[in-house]
């Protein structure tokens, strides 16, 4: 047994070494493979986002990332999978209210001891801090994200002699442009030409009927004391969802059909004259622009119409860029995000951040941002302006769940006249308040 440990140790330390540098060799050969779960799907941001992956890749070559890309509907539960399969992402970046979520699961590295001075100044994390922030520690760091605000046809607004200069300032003005516009073209008794529409097909109904919710001046939830109390069930709640009802049932204005559509389908009716005025992200922009050339001009955007309180308000859903637990490597994952959002080599000013959410028709969630010449293009500005009122999706623990299953397919039975906007609004409440 002597003799074999004399002879034994030299051989296994030569072994260890060997291994120590194959490892090493390993790892600078790029094996150190990183993954990144997004939900990009415009060509333009991939293409961005491919490039940032690549330079940083030649800055560290023993890094390899590599990309999970999922739809927007199938983000949520795929990522959830991947957290208790043990096959979580090194990073990601996904909806603020989602990464909330996770991270009061502990799925997310606290960022604090990586974050650099630059990205402090970068971004106003205590502004975000529901998306960003939990007990003072900063889990996430705020990208880019839509904004949801108001399209109109200018051509058809002169065709029904109203000002092209002068969208609708509030609800009032809103109602009454979409009883001027909404017409029956060819006089064989159905409207072809409505005054109004919003998205309420698949998982879109919740994203307009908050924005009128705020627009009356109610928080829709709120923690207090620790506990999440919903506005749901109150007079307020109730009128923003009786308008809602109103504008397909009592006022005509805008078709049943809407619950088929989604933010696409509302895009394409308005494009083709079919739809005057429209609520849509600002991503639609980019669409419009590049597929009706034709009709450069005819169209503009505005900030939201207040609501009967003077309050106006947009729903905003800035992206936070995470780094999970499940990581091998979380510094290094970090050093991408904060390589995403150093300046583009292309564009003096800008991030890779920046010219992803440019390429997508976002906003930049950066200090700054809004400063830029794009900002201040005229379809863009009310987007941008709409920041300074924007609310972001509720963060309460359940909220997805009821916004799946009680928001979404009540608005669609509420504007099929199968509930009324009381029970609506009974049903919402009553749902929230059971799961939390």
């Amino acid at each position: 047994m002597k003799n074999y440990i004399n002879f034994s140790f030299p051989k296994v330390f030569c072994l260890l070494f060997l291994l120590l540098l194959s490892m090493t060799l390993s790892v600078s050969a790029g094996e150190v493979s990183l993954d990144i779960f997004h939900m990009t799907w415009l060509e333009g941001a991939q293409e961005v986002l491919d490039d940032a992956i690549a330079s940083f890749e030649d800055n560290n070559p023993e890094v390899n990332i590599e990309q999970t890309i999922v739809s927007h509907g199938e983000a949520h539960s795929q990522f959830m999978i991947s957290l208790t399969t043990g096959t979580a992402p090194d990073m990601a970046i996904m909806t603020g209210s989602w990464a909330a979520e996770f991270a009061r699961m502990g799925a997310f590295v606290e960022l604090d001891e990586y974050l650099s001075d630059d990205i402090y100044e970068m971004f106003d994390f205590e502004r975000y801090s529901d998306i960003t922030m939990i007990n003072d520690k900063i889990f996430g760091v705020p990208s880019e994200g839509p904004v949801w605000g108001f399209f109109y046809r200018k051509d058809l607004f002169e065709e029904a002699g109203l000002d092209p200069d002068s969208p609708p300032e509030n609800w009032d003005e809103m109602l009454e442009y979409a009883k001027v516009l909404t017409k029956d073209t060819n006089n064989d008794g159905e409207i072809d030409q409505w005054g109004i529409g919003m998205a309420a097909g698949e998982w879109e109904p919740g994203d307009y009927w908050y924005q009128l919710m705020w627009q009356m001046g109610i928080p829709l939830v709120e923690e207090q004391d620790g506990e999440w109390i919903a506005t749901i069930d109150t007079p307020e709640g109730l009128e923003a969802t009786q308008f809602y009802e109103d504008l397909v049932k009592e006022y005509h204005v805008m078709p049943r059909e809407i619950t088929g559509l989604d933010w696409e389908g509302i895009m394409l009716r308005f494009a083709e004259g079919d739809m005057a005025m429209m609520y849509n992200g600002s991503w639609a922009m980019g669409s419009l622009l590049d597929g009706y050339p034709e009709l450069e001009g005819k169209w503009a955007t505005a900030k939201n119409p207040a609501g009967p309180t003077g309050d106006r308000a947009a729903l905003t859903n800035p992206k936070t860029w995470v780094v999970t637990e499940q990581s091998d490597y979380p510094e290094l994952a970090y050093e991408f995000i904060e390589y995403f959002n150093s300046e583009h080599p292309d564009y003096p000013g800008q991030t890779y951040a920046d010219r992803y959410a440019i390429e997508v028709g976002n906003m930049n969630f950066r200090k700054g941002f809004t400063e830029l010449d794009y900002a201040q293009e005229s379809l863009i500005k009310p987007f941008a302006e709409s920041l300074d009122f924007g609310f972001t999706f509720p963060i309460s623990p359940y909220f997805e769940e009821v916004r799946r299953g009680s928001i979404n397919p009540g608005i669609q039975r509420m504007i099929m006249c199968e509930i009324t906007a009381e029970e609506a609004v009974q049903i919402f409440q009553e749902e929230f308040e059971r799961l939390h």
